[in-house]
């Protein structure tokens, strides 16, 4: 028997009570301004620091100090009670803080030999991720890389429709005509058509360079060839598919009076990649192959666990491991996120959280607000 059934056998016992615990005190939980109220010290000596090197963090660190203290007595929360008193806490926290932005400094001259590899490092793992990106989803190392590089702001990009309608409108800026000529819009059997894409897309593959108003056309010319070969003959589209993509990257390129339009496009382009669905073939294509592959792997954990619902599952998982549209959303998602933590403000601030416990467990002093 435990001591406290033994307990409650005696006449002492306090009759229609429960266990111990009920005689426990109940543990006050901490307040959101005692669980963050040191940001705002530790935020002052930051950006005083930035501002204004050592002096500028003590007075940061203090300011940030009488500002939690006067925020404190605001919300009834337990500060010093004397002016003597929270002057001394004041005075600690820039102390504290003039010594965390020069440990800051100082660490940060001792690591500046390492950017550089560090970079290249950085670099070269990016390079790889993007790689194995375009081996999974079908998505270009450079629309990976460039996606990276934008962030989520991928998505606030224009369409194709509207990008379109920018380059045309900065094509008739520069004097050139958007429209294509009467002889290609009057052109049933293509030949008209298929001679500008051959002549243009055989310059590129020559190495020549071709101007805003060839690729423009060139493009047009492949979509109307596009738009006449039958649906059926997959290799034909692929191919001329593959066409379209080389003239729209060399719309997308393009400098001068047309470069913030060139931008606009290639921008566009990156974005409606990342929104496929489905796994991208190499002519620029969703996978026809990929439905196929999860409606099989589905089927087979379905019979074999006798589960429909984990084969529902298992080929859903199968279609989300190559969907440039989920990579593509966790790319941009997580490029910004590592941009936001490895930023100079972030490191910075990491930094002197590390050094001020350093400084707190290691000081006799008082601590602010003991």
């Amino acid at each position: 028997m435990k001591p406290w059934e033994e307990y409650q056998q005696t006449e002492f016992s306090p009759k229609g009570h429960g266990p111990w615990e009920d005689y426990q005190v109940p543990q006050k939980n901490p307040s959101a301004f005692q669980k963050y109220g040191k940001a705002l010290p530790t935020g002052g000596a930051v950006v005083g620091g930035l501002l204004g090197n050592v002096p500028g963090a003590i007075l940061g660190g203090a300011g940030g100090e009488a500002a939690r203290q006067l925020l404190g007595r605001a919300m009834g929360e337990q500060t010093p009670q004397t002016s003597m008193a929270a002057a001394k806490d004041i005075g600690i926290e820039g102390a504290i803080s003039g010594a965390t932005e020069g440990g800051t400094r100082l660490l940060g001259m001792a690591a500046r030999p390492l950017a550089e590899p560090f970079g290249n490092m950085m670099s070269r793992v990016g390079k790889t991720g993007a790689e194995l990106t375009e081996a999974v989803t079908g998505l270009k190392v450079p629309d990976v890389m460039q996606a990276a590089r934008q962030g989520v702001k991928t998505y606030l990009a224009p369409g194709m429709g509207k990008a379109q309608e920018i380059f045309g409108g900065a094509l008739e800026k520069a004097g050139i005509k958007s429209r294509p000529p009467l002889n290609q819009i009057l052109d049933p059997q293509l030949g008209v058509a298929r001679k500008i894409a051959l002549e243009v897309g055989s310059k590129l593959e020559k190495g020549g360079q071709i101007s805003a108003e060839e690729a423009l056309r060139a493009r047009q010319a492949t979509d109307r060839i596009i738009a006449g070969t039958p649906i059926k003959d997959r290799a034909t589209r692929g191919s001329l598919m593959e066409l379209r993509n080389t003239f729209d990257e060399a719309l997308s390129s393009r400098s001068g009076s047309l470069k913030d339009a060139s931008v606009k496009y290639r921008q566009a382009i990156v974005k409606r990649n990342l929104l496929n669905p489905m796994r991208i073939t190499k002519q620029g294509q969703m996978s026809a192959v990929a439905p196929l592959l999860a409606s099989t792997v589905g089927s087979t954990v379905g019979v074999s666990r006798k589960s429909p619902g984990e084969g529902f599952g298992a080929g859903a998982l199968t279609m989300a491991a190559g969907s440039p549209l989920l990579w593509g959303a966790g790319i941009t998602a997580g490029a910004d996120v590592a941009r936001a933590a490895t930023s100079p403000l972030s490191r910075r601030a990491l930094i002197q959280l590390a050094i001020r416990k350093l400084i707190r467990d290691k000081s006799p002093m008082q601590q602010p607000g003991q």
